[in-house]
């Protein structure tokens, strides 16, 4: 926690406003994180993408959307394709074939 005064000279506590999915944190800039995919597996657990601005974080979450394993992030050039594709990877796997 960062400290501040006020223009009455008092001192407030102010939070840290970055996001943070799972593990990974993500620093709060213009455009609000926005899930762009998400696709449920059979066993019930569900495989999520966010964008947010030019970087795409991959997620596989449980039944009740805890986190399962570090997220995995994508950033500059082709990153949409490389999370999509990162989905369509966790997807076969979790099937089988």
């Amino acid at each position: 926690m960062r400290k501040t005064h006020t223009f009455s000279q008092k001192i407030r506590a102010k939070d840290d406003t970055r996001h943070r999915i799972g593990q990974l944190r993500v620093a709060s800039r213009n455009m609000p994180a926005t899930i762009i995919h998400k696709a449920w597996l059979a066993d019930g657990t569900q495989i999520a993408i966010c964008q947010i601005n030019d970087s795409y974080i991959g997620a596989h979450f449980d039944a009740d959307e805890g986190v399962l394993g570090m997220p995995v992030e994508f950033k500059y050039g082709g990153g949409r394709e490389k999370a999509f594709e990162w989905a369509k990877d966790q997807i076969r796997i979790a099937r089988g074939f």
